[in-house]
């Protein structure tokens, strides 16, 4: 759900009519013209009713719809996925232990990969995820992350431990160093909760293809249509 802007207008609206007329009823209340004090305080109390009441209205109005669009923003803040790539994979040997991968980037930052063979029952990729606190997300912060490599990887654990593995570099920068001190210094940084690497693996399909995308917390796979050449 894409957050809606014109909500901030909507809100700000309300709570200006609500200014306007907490200014009514304090003009009204000093407006005291002396020599008229009695048809003042006989005209004057309806009006400052009346005032007072739309006050109320358009103050619960704007507190509502304020607390409300704070709340829809919260949700997208932290219900949030951004596209990183589009990922095809298939077997290409009986055995299913040999596998074609493509990976189309959306991300800037990712190398594209076209049809490289990799050794393993099911593909993944890693990568290193930034979390940060809460509070750092509703103020506009984004996860920050860098995609690593895609590689092969066996079901069984023998294989696993045995078996030679192919990995293919996804990331366009291959200097991790910054990384690396954040990944041993994340206690000393109040506004960030956590640094860790994320990893995600999905057997290979012929007929789907693979959307990857980033959380607020790691690595998503969505299940696209039918592949199309």
């Amino acid at each position: 759900m894409k957050f809606d802007y014109r909500f901030y207008i909507i809100s700000l609206i309300l709570i200006l009519f609500t200014l306007y007329f907490l200014y009514l009823i304090i003009k009204q209340f000093f407006k005291v013209n002396k020599k008229k004090i009695k048809r003042f305080q006989k005209n004057s109390f309806i009006k400052n009713i009346i005032f007072l009441l739309l006050f109320f209205v358009f103050l619960f109005l704007s507190t509502t719809m304020i607390f409300f669009f704070l709340s829809l923003k919260s949700y997208n803040v932290f219900t949030h996925e951004k596209d990183v790539a589009r990922i095809r994979c298939v077997n290409i040997n009986n055995k299913g232990s040999l596998m074609e991968i493509s990976v189309e980037p959306i991300d800037e930052n990712i190398r594209k990969v076209q049809n490289k063979k990799i050794r393993g029952d099911l593909w993944a990729v890693d990568s290193y995820i930034l979390k940060w606190h809460p509070l750092m997300n509703l103020l506009g912060f984004k996860t920050h992350y860098k995609i690593l490599s895609v590689y092969g990887k066996y079901e069984d654990v023998e294989k696993e431990r045995n078996k030679k593995h192919d990995v293919l570099l996804l990331a366009k920068r291959n200097d991790n160093k910054y990384w690396i001190k954040l990944l041993k210094n994340d206690k000393n940084l109040f506004f960030i909760k956590s640094v860790y690497g994320s990893s995600i693996f999905q057997y290979p399909s012929k007929e789907k293809e693979f959307l990857l995308k980033i959380s607020r917390t790691g690595l998503t796979l969505e299940k696209r249509g039918d592949y199309k050449n």
